[in-house]
Protein backbone atom coordinates (compact mmCIF):
# COMPACT_ATOMS: atom_id res chain seq x y z
CA UNK A 1 0.00 0.00 0.00
CA UNK A 2 1.08 3.44 -1.17
CA UNK A 3 1.81 5.90 2.26
CA UNK A 4 0.05 9.34 2.40
CA UNK A 5 2.05 12.08 1.71
CA UNK A 6 0.18 14.85 1.06
CA UNK A 7 -0.49 18.00 3.97
CA UNK A 8 -4.20 18.14 3.17
CA UNK A 9 -6.54 16.81 5.19
CA UNK A 10 -8.92 14.02 4.13
CA UNK A 11 -6.47 10.63 4.08
CA UNK A 12 -8.75 8.33 1.82
CA UNK A 13 -10.13 5.64 4.18
CA UNK A 14 -8.16 2.89 2.49
CA UNK A 15 -5.05 4.03 4.09
CA UNK A 16 -5.92 3.06 7.84
CA UNK A 17 -6.45 -0.31 9.37
CA UNK A 18 -9.34 -0.68 10.81
CA UNK A 19 -10.76 -4.14 11.40
CA UNK A 20 -14.02 -3.97 12.45
CA UNK A 21 -13.84 -0.92 14.19
CA UNK A 22 -15.88 2.18 13.45
CA UNK A 23 -14.25 5.19 11.56
CA UNK A 24 -14.95 8.36 10.38
CA UNK A 25 -15.03 9.22 6.83
CA UNK A 26 -12.46 10.57 4.69
CA UNK A 27 -14.29 13.38 3.27
CA UNK A 28 -16.53 13.95 6.87
CA UNK A 29 -12.52 13.76 8.64
CA UNK A 30 -11.54 17.17 6.45
CA UNK A 31 -14.30 18.65 7.60
CA UNK A 32 -13.78 17.73 11.16
CA UNK A 33 -10.13 18.96 10.59
CA UNK A 34 -10.96 22.37 9.27
CA UNK A 35 -14.10 23.01 11.63
CA UNK A 36 -11.34 22.50 14.80
CA UNK A 37 -9.27 25.34 13.48
CA UNK A 38 -6.62 24.11 14.41
CA UNK A 39 -3.08 25.55 14.77
CA UNK A 40 0.90 24.37 16.06
CA UNK A 41 1.07 23.15 19.30
CA UNK A 42 -2.42 22.69 20.62
CA UNK A 43 -3.59 20.17 22.80
CA UNK A 44 -6.40 18.39 21.20
CA UNK A 45 -8.78 15.48 22.82
CA UNK A 46 -10.44 12.89 20.54
CA UNK A 47 -12.85 11.36 22.61
CA UNK A 48 -14.13 8.34 21.54
CA UNK A 49 -11.74 7.86 19.35
CA UNK A 50 -12.61 4.76 17.61
CA UNK A 51 -9.99 3.64 14.59
CA UNK A 52 -8.33 6.65 16.02
CA UNK A 53 -8.53 8.36 11.73
CA UNK A 54 -9.03 11.75 13.26
CA UNK A 55 -6.71 11.51 16.18
CA UNK A 56 -4.31 10.80 13.55
CA UNK A 57 -4.91 13.85 10.97
CA UNK A 58 -5.41 15.80 13.79
CA UNK A 59 -1.96 14.38 14.76
CA UNK A 60 -0.65 15.47 11.26
CA UNK A 61 -1.76 19.24 11.81
CA UNK A 62 -0.75 20.49 15.30
CA UNK A 63 3.38 19.85 15.02
CA UNK A 64 4.89 20.17 18.45
CA UNK A 65 1.22 19.64 19.80
CA UNK A 66 -0.64 16.63 21.39
CA UNK A 67 -3.15 14.64 20.99
CA UNK A 68 -5.05 12.42 23.81
CA UNK A 69 -7.09 10.00 21.66
CA UNK A 70 -9.77 8.50 24.45
CA UNK A 71 -11.03 5.45 23.80
CA UNK A 72 -12.55 2.36 26.40
CA UNK A 73 -12.56 -0.37 24.01
CA UNK A 74 -9.39 -2.37 24.25
CA UNK A 75 -10.17 -3.83 20.61
CA UNK A 76 -10.27 -0.15 19.57
CA UNK A 77 -7.50 0.93 21.71
CA UNK A 78 -5.31 -2.02 19.56
CA UNK A 79 -6.61 -0.74 15.79
CA UNK A 80 -5.59 3.10 16.75
CA UNK A 81 -1.64 1.84 18.37
CA UNK A 82 -1.69 0.07 14.81
CA UNK A 83 -2.52 2.93 12.75
CA UNK A 84 -0.13 5.73 14.90
CA UNK A 85 2.49 3.10 13.85
CA UNK A 86 1.29 3.04 10.82
CA UNK A 87 1.51 6.94 10.03
CA UNK A 88 5.04 7.63 12.37
CA UNK A 89 2.56 9.99 14.42
CA UNK A 90 4.78 10.43 17.77
CA UNK A 91 2.29 13.01 19.24
CA UNK A 92 -0.90 11.04 19.86
CA UNK A 93 -1.24 9.62 23.22
CA UNK A 94 -3.43 6.82 23.72
CA UNK A 95 -5.67 6.36 26.72
CA UNK A 96 -7.93 3.52 27.16
CA UNK A 97 -10.54 5.08 29.36
CA UNK A 98 -14.08 5.86 29.57
CA UNK A 99 -14.72 9.43 29.14
CA UNK A 100 -15.67 11.41 31.47
CA UNK A 101 -13.59 10.30 33.77
CA UNK A 102 -10.42 9.02 31.30
CA UNK A 103 -10.36 13.15 31.25
CA UNK A 104 -9.87 13.81 34.68
CA UNK A 105 -5.92 13.87 34.91
CA UNK A 106 -5.34 15.45 31.20
CA UNK A 107 -4.37 18.73 30.68
CA UNK A 108 -6.17 21.59 29.95
CA UNK A 109 -7.16 21.18 26.16
CA UNK A 110 -7.38 23.40 23.01
CA UNK A 111 -9.51 21.83 21.34
CA UNK A 112 -12.03 18.97 21.81
CA UNK A 113 -13.59 16.46 19.75
CA UNK A 114 -16.17 14.07 20.69
CA UNK A 115 -16.98 11.24 18.52
CA UNK A 116 -18.79 9.21 21.05
CA UNK A 117 -20.39 9.56 24.19
CA UNK A 118 -21.54 6.48 25.26
CA UNK A 119 -25.01 7.84 26.68
CA UNK A 120 -22.88 9.95 28.41
CA UNK A 121 -22.76 13.05 26.43
CA UNK A 122 -23.88 15.65 29.13
CA UNK A 123 -21.44 14.89 31.68
CA UNK A 124 -18.21 14.35 28.79
CA UNK A 125 -20.00 18.10 27.58
CA UNK A 126 -19.73 19.60 31.35
CA UNK A 127 -16.08 18.13 31.77
CA UNK A 128 -15.03 19.56 28.66
CA UNK A 129 -16.41 23.31 29.13
CA UNK A 130 -14.06 22.86 32.57
CA UNK A 131 -10.67 21.39 31.00
CA UNK A 132 -11.13 24.24 27.81
CA UNK A 133 -8.78 26.65 27.64
CA UNK A 134 -10.29 30.38 27.16
CA UNK A 135 -11.19 30.55 23.53
CA UNK A 136 -11.05 27.03 22.78
CA UNK A 137 -13.46 24.78 20.95
CA UNK A 138 -15.55 21.72 21.42
CA UNK A 139 -16.52 20.07 17.89
CA UNK A 140 -19.41 17.19 18.21
CA UNK A 141 -20.06 14.58 15.16
CA UNK A 142 -24.09 13.21 15.40
CA UNK A 143 -25.79 10.86 13.26
CA UNK A 144 -28.76 11.21 15.16
CA UNK A 145 -31.26 13.80 15.90
CA UNK A 146 -31.40 12.58 19.75
CA UNK A 147 -27.48 13.74 20.14
CA UNK A 148 -28.25 16.91 18.34
CA UNK A 149 -31.07 17.98 20.76
CA UNK A 150 -29.68 16.97 23.34
CA UNK A 151 -26.94 19.56 22.37
CA UNK A 152 -29.09 22.44 21.95
CA UNK A 153 -30.97 21.79 25.02
CA UNK A 154 -27.16 21.50 27.07
CA UNK A 155 -26.42 25.31 26.01
CA UNK A 156 -29.91 26.82 25.12
CA UNK A 157 -28.94 29.32 28.15
CA UNK A 158 -25.16 29.33 27.84
CA UNK A 159 -22.96 32.14 26.30
CA UNK A 160 -21.38 30.24 24.58
CA UNK A 161 -21.80 30.18 20.32
CA UNK A 162 -23.07 26.91 19.08
CA UNK A 163 -22.92 26.65 15.34
CA UNK A 164 -24.56 23.20 13.30
CA UNK A 165 -23.65 21.71 10.03
CA UNK A 166 -25.69 19.00 8.22
CA UNK A 167 -23.59 17.55 5.78
CA UNK A 168 -25.25 15.04 3.02
CA UNK A 169 -22.46 13.22 0.57
CA UNK A 170 -22.81 11.06 -1.99
CA UNK A 171 -20.03 9.63 -4.03
CA UNK A 172 -20.08 7.82 -7.04
CA UNK A 173 -19.71 3.96 -7.34
CA UNK A 174 -19.29 1.66 -10.64
CA UNK A 175 -21.52 -1.50 -10.47
CA UNK A 176 -21.09 -3.09 -14.05
CA UNK A 177 -20.77 -0.38 -16.72
CA UNK A 178 -22.80 1.98 -14.36
CA UNK A 179 -21.45 4.70 -11.92
CA UNK A 180 -24.43 4.93 -9.60
CA UNK A 181 -24.42 7.56 -6.37
CA UNK A 182 -24.12 5.71 -3.30
CA UNK A 183 -24.78 8.19 0.32
CA UNK A 184 -23.14 8.36 3.48
CA UNK A 185 -24.97 8.49 6.09
CA UNK A 186 -26.15 12.05 7.03
CA UNK A 187 -24.22 13.50 9.54
CA UNK A 188 -24.31 16.98 11.70
CA UNK A 189 -21.20 18.26 12.89
CA UNK A 190 -21.87 20.80 16.16
CA UNK A 191 -19.24 23.45 17.41
CA UNK A 192 -18.86 24.75 20.55
CA UNK A 193 -16.96 28.26 20.81
CA UNK A 194 -16.46 28.86 24.36
CA UNK A 195 -17.20 32.51 24.87
CA UNK A 196 -19.26 32.76 22.01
Amino acid sequence: MTSWNYNTPGIEDQFFYRDQVPMTKSEIRALIISKLKLKSGQIIYDIGAGSGSVSIETALQVKDGLVYAVEKEKQACQVIEKNIERFKVNNIKLIQGTAPEALNTLEAADRIFIGGSSGKLAEILTLSLKKLKAGGIILLSAITLNTLTEVASYFNNGSEEVEVWSININYTQKIKDYKLFKALNQIFLIRITEGG
